[in-house]
């Protein structure tokens, strides 16, 4: 006969997953946005594929800065079954953050051997608007999912400490890899298990750091190849890294950034724009950064000698958050998405306060809770149609922070793509007017005026976007093109070259390569940079097309008749030489 705990774990699972999957459902209304999801899954051919030779090239690359494999192949399996219908991409993601919820539940109930305590605290980090991003955004699938195996390692270890069987061990370590494979910055989850052995008194040597050499060998490595990936996106800004002092100054004002968000989730934003002026006086960043670093210290000593839960809690937030706090600059400085897994830590802080004899003040704090995960709740449910769509998303941005450059770029774009080139314009010239370096902004107005017809324009807003990001290789393709248009076919075949040099993968390049090979009759060449194109891009529609004509000119019927074929099944029958083609 099952016992009343376990009936109550029970009800508290159901629950806790029907709260949570009721508050996000709005996202299963969303589309994708041009925040990263055309990269990840609408324009990945990666996603495409479960071939074996792909999913070699899926494990060997990365993607906008971050090696992230596994999150890759899921995007694969939804691609599958639903191409790019994006209410199962989100579904998906729903899903993974309930089981999460169920996890963190199952996590903090050892961590307190109180359900209801746990219960509150899971629930707590299930409807927080702090999740939104990492769920009603698909490409955050690399949140929910490196989370699963994240959570489901450290419980695998709760495990292993209880029985000592190493099975669990040697489990723990394989979620901790497919982790890591989802998203990088699982990279911490060892310092994490030696957090778990300080709350069960574990002595820190021998046993306790030798089994745990394997993981950190994986931290390494993963480590390594992240700031490889984020050095090849330019998101690495390796001047800033030797400055350790003003960098902890940094960090303690983005930690703080992240409690005063957690107690008071007001203007979420899917971009926080922070100011680029930098004092030039470096004593106070020093002593700053010298003081912050001797009172964390202090304070976490005290709380030791208090309550090792709390510490536990609080280097649980800290640590999780470490890979992201600027310390070694790079990236997004601020993002509601870094919060996911830090959180669990002041989950447990929430727990461990309920916890204990329920007296008055427990059923008040009880009260209170429920009052505020309710008004959370409700800021979720309206959060996620934020995510709408790119349109709404950006506009989200510019009614909190009217100055983020980022903001107006990305939402030109949207109307770039819905051929409001009037609107896009505006928003490019407003997105430099704010910050003036902004290289995308000035690749985006090119482009813009390129449409427009208005050559010298954009061959000057390509050139300064060249000068202030030589590493981008879609500003060299689009240069290109321009002066392939204007005749001048050995600086645009320079242009392709070096657009090739930045990024081997880049079929568009490879197809205007080819056209100028076309042009000078180098067919056989052209055909090569054709067949590049194509396996990079199996549907890369004018580069069918451009073979086809090739093989035309050499007489290689059979072979542009079997493009013209491949043309028909991608939709395309507008080439009336093709079609003749195929009628004969």
């Amino acid at each position: 006969m099952p016992s009343r705990g376990n009936d109550q774990v029970f009800l508290a699972l159901v629950v806790l997953a029907a709260v949570v999957a009721i508050v996000f459902m709005p996202a299963l209304r969303n589309g994708f946005t041009n925040w990263d999801d055309d990269k990840y899954v609408t324009a990945n051919p990666a996603v495409q594929s479960l071939s074996p030779d792909n999913l070699v090239r899926i494990f060997t690359r990365h993607y906008v800065g971050a090696y992230v494999p596994l999150t890759i192949v899921s995007f694969a399996l939804d691609y599958l079954f639903f191409k790019y219908h994006p209410l199962p991409y989100h579904a998906a993601n729903i899903l993974l953050h309930v089981l999460n919820c169920l996890l963190v539940f199952w996590f903090i109930r050892r961590f307190t051997g109180d359900t209801r305590a746990a219960f509150a605290a899971a629930l707590f980090f299930g409807v927080h608007p702090l999740r939104v991003e990492s769920v009603a955004w698909v490409t955050e699938r690399k949140d929910v999912l490196y989370a699963f195996f994240f959570l489901s390692g450290l419980i695998s270890y709760g495990y292993y400490r209880v029985r000592s069987d190493r099975r669990f061990l040697a489990a723990t370590f394989f979620l901790f890899v497919a982790a890591v494979l989802a998203k990088p910055v699982a990279v911490i989850l060892p310092l994490i298990l030696f957090l778990v052995d300080y709350i069960d008194r574990r002595p820190f040597w021998k046993t306790a750091l030798v089994e745990k050499i394997p993981f950190f060998a994986v931290s390494l490595a993963f480590g390594g190849m992240a700031i490889v990936a984020q050095k090849s996106a330019r998101t690495l800004r390796p001047d800033k890294l030797l400055e350790f002092f003003p960098n902890l100054a940094a960090a303690a004002r983005n930690l703080w950034f992240y409690v005063g968000k957690t107690l008071v989730p007001v203007r979420l934003s899917a971009y926080y724009p922070i100011s680029t002026a930098v004092s030039t006086d470096r004593v106070y960043p020093f002593t700053w950064g010298l003081l912050i670093l001797v009172l964390f210290i202090a304070a976490i000593y005290l709380l030791h000698r208090v309550n090792r839960r709390l510490v536990f809690g609080i280097l649980f937030f800290v640590v999780s958050l470490l890979p992201v706090l600027q310390l070694v600059p790079s990236g997004q400085p601020l993002a509601d998405r870094y919060l996911y897994v830090a959180a669990i830590g002041l989950s447990c802080l929430l727990a461990l306060s309920l916890g204990g004899p329920r007296g008055t003040w427990k059923k008040i704090l009880y009260i209170l809770l429920v009052g505020v995960s309710g008004i959370f709740a409700s800021l979720s449910w309206q959060r996620c149609k934020v995510w709408r769509d790119s349109l709404t998303l950006w506009n989200d941005v510019l009614q909190n922070y009217p100055n983020a450059s980022v903001a107006y770029n990305n939402r030109g774009r949207v109307f770039q793509e819905q051929g409001d080139l009037s609107r896009a314009l505006a928003d490019f010239v407003r997105a430099i007017e704010t910050d003036p370096r902004h290289a995308l902004a000035f690749y985006n107005r090119g482009v813009t005026r390129f449409a427009l017809n208005q050559y010298d324009l954009a061959l000057s807003d390509l050139n300064q976007a060249a000068a202030l990001d030589p590493g981008y290789y879609k500003t060299f393709n689009n240069r290109g093109l321009i002066y392939y248009l204007r005749g001048e076919t050995g600086r645009a075949l320079l242009d392709y070259e070096r657009a090739l040099a930045l990024n081997p993968d880049y079929a568009g390049a490879y197809n205007n390569r080819g056209l100028i090979r076309q042009d000078i009759g180098q067919h056989e060449k052209a055909i090569a940079d054709f067949d590049r194109a194509l396996a990079i891009d199996p549907g890369f529609i004018n580069a069918h097309i451009n073979r086809a004509h090739s093989y035309l000119q050499l007489g290689q019927y059979d072979a542009a008749r079997e493009d013209a074929r491949k043309l028909l099944t991608l939709g395309f029958s507008e080439d009336p030489e093709l079609k003749a083609l195929l009628e004969k």
